[in-house]
């Protein structure tokens, strides 16, 4: 049998840059009380001798079926590829196991140890341009539960552990999950998925959206491919 390798560049040139029956719940007003944390105190973690800009090549056993991270097919290494892209929430020191900001630069805990409060950057951007907004983040809970993406593990986690998302304005926001736990920041730190790109999801999605490049937030972007030969990140 020949193999096939699927080669994969990577332009170094980008900076390191509901309820149940809902997806989204608006509030008039923070709590009062809330304490606001951040971290811009924690060593950075990449390499001093890095070199800036190149080209890096990888190499994957076959091509992948779809650029879909969801659904039928998707769940096969190059997902990483794609995910690695994606900024969450907020991130873990790799060193310090510390949360750090990515696209929110503060957040909160809730008395109740059930919900985290969000302040998102008001400068992060899709790749398209658009604005990541607190929506983004809600719609994540409405596209994980819908039927048609056709992954039952998703439609199912996202039932069970998140309860809601709530939105007090474009830039902050609060996730809710269904119980308590000492870890939360580990569940709750959601990524966001662009409401602007899929806007309402059809019957048709897995087709619709096999080869679609989908907005991201991260450093790099499918620039290009050749379908059984190459992915270019750029």
């Amino acid at each position: 049998m020949k193999t096939v390798f699927a080669f994969i560049k990577v332009f170094l040139v980008a900076g390191v840059l509901f309820s149940h029956a809902q997806s989204y719940a608006a509030a008039p007003e923070l709590p009062k009380d809330i304490k606001w944390l951040t971290n811009d105190s924690d060593p950075v973690f990449a390499s001093d001798d890095a070199k800036k800009g190149g080209t890096f090549h990888a190499a994957l056993m076959s091509f992948p079926m779809t650029f879909r991270i969801v659904g039928p097919d998707s769940n096969d290494s190059f997902r990483n590829a794609i995910q690695d892209n994606q900024k969450s929430l907020i991130g873990i020191h790799p060193n310090t196991l510390n949360i750090i900001p990515e696209i929110a630069t503060h957040w909160a805990f809730g008395k109740d140890k059930k919900t985290m409060y969000f302040k998102l950057n008001k400068k992060a951007r899709w790749s398209d341009g658009v604005f990541v907004t607190a929506k983004d983040f809600a719609y994540t809970l409405e596209f994980m539960r819908s039927k048609n993406i056709v992954a039952p593990w998703y439609n199912d986690y996202y039932s069970k552990e998140i309860d809601r998302v709530i939105v007090y304005d474009d830039y902050t926001l609060a996730v809710v999950a269904t119980k308590a736990e000492p870890d939360l920041y580990l569940k709750l730190g959601l990524i966001p998925t662009p409401i602007h790109y899929y806007k309402k999801l059809g019957e048709d999605f897995v087709r619709k959206y096999n080869w679609e490049i989908v907005p991201n937030t991260g450093a790099y972007q499918i620039s290009d491919f050749v379908k059984g030969k190459s992915i270019v990140f750029k």
